[in-house]
């Protein structure tokens, strides 16, 4: 969708919206439809980039500076000389929103300034051309962002996910009895999708009680990053249902992860151990198993004080 902007800001908003299709085509991962053809929930695309200009502000100023050059007889002559200042300060925002439940993947805010000096004021860049020229290096990075925004929705355990009709309804409205504090209907309600649909998403909140305590440990040898991604979001699908979820740049989680894989057992024993070491109720474990194409993600989750698995699954990623 084009960037929105009023007054000063409309060109502004008229040259980001061409950056960021020109950046987002670019990808090579991305099919641009257009904006007019679009209709909020009709699967006419996954997700929506939106973005405004949220301040434009430039300003021009003069200042006498004394300078001192050589002069006759290797005498130093002073002399003064008037410096014209234009200053471009911009703020933007930009964010994808999923289409299929308007959630927002992602969100970042620039704010950049430029300044430019000449001893001739005509000599001075138009204020317009150094708003785009200060907009381009806001977006260092972007592609590598936007893609990674994507790569994150495409491997999210997402309550939408399916294509199945019956399942979103009922995920859904599991859903709401969380929304409405009801935990435990909640709860009652996800086993029951599970066990029927072998939905992961529904698995996932439904292996954990409201209020326990869990860590979420990356054992992966491959792929690190992308398990990390999963990782986040099972991270708030557990957190929406009421679970105590560990922070991941908690030193112990992280030193607990490097210990397990560097003594390279599988064990649901060890499992324990590490999640007694964390002071933790419950461990789930997330590596890359297979390799190629035949790649899948393992997620298992261990009672700490039992050693009773709570969940196994693999999936595709």
């Amino acid at each position: 969708m084009p960037f929105e902007g009023s007054g000063e800001g409309r060109r502004l908003a008229s040259a980001l919206t061409g950056m960021f299709r020109e950046r987002i085509s670019g990808t090579g991962k991305f099919k641009l439809v257009d904006p007019f053809a679009y209709k909020p929930g009709e699967g006419v695309a996954d997700a929506v980039f939106t973005g405004a200009v949220a301040s434009y502000e430039a300003w021009d100023s003069s200042r006498v500076e004394t300078r001192a050059r050589k002069g006759g007889e290797g005498k130093t002559v002073q002399y003064q000389v008037t410096v014209y200042e234009r200053r471009v300060s911009i703020e933007f925002t930009y964010r994808l929103i999923r289409d299929r439940d308007g959630v927002a993947i992602g969100e970042r805010t620039i704010s950049c300034a430029m300044t430019d000096s000449k001893e001739n004021r005509s000599d001075l860049r138009s204020s317009d051309a150094m708003a785009r020229s200060v907009a381009e290096g806001g977006l260092v990075g972007f592609a590598r962002e936007i893609a990674t925004w994507m790569s994150q929705e495409k491997l999210t355990l997402d309550k939408e996910a399916s294509k199945d009709k019956a399942l979103k309804v009922r995920m859904k409205e599991a859903g709401a009895l969380v929304k409405a504090g009801n935990l435990k209907a909640a709860r009652d309600a996800y086993a029951r999708i599970y066990a029927e649909t072998n939905s992961l998403a529904a698995g996932i909140i439904a292996a954990f009680p409201a209020g326990s305590r869990v860590s979420l440990l990356n054992i992966s040898t491959s792929a690190k990053d992308r398990v990390d991604v999963v990782i986040r979001e099972i991270t708030a699908t557990l957190m929406s249902g009421g679970v105590i979820v560990l922070d991941r740049e908690n030193l112990d989680a992280i030193n607990a992860e490097k210990r397990y894989q560097a003594s390279g057992e599988v064990g649901d024993d060890s499992y324990v151990d590490v999640g007694r070491m964390l002071g933790v109720e419950s461990i789930v474990t997330f590596s890359i198993a297979g390799s190629g194409g035949q790649r899948k993600l393992a997620i298992k989750a261990v009672s700490v004080e039992t050693g009773e698995v709570l969940y196994n699954a693999l999936t595709e990623i």
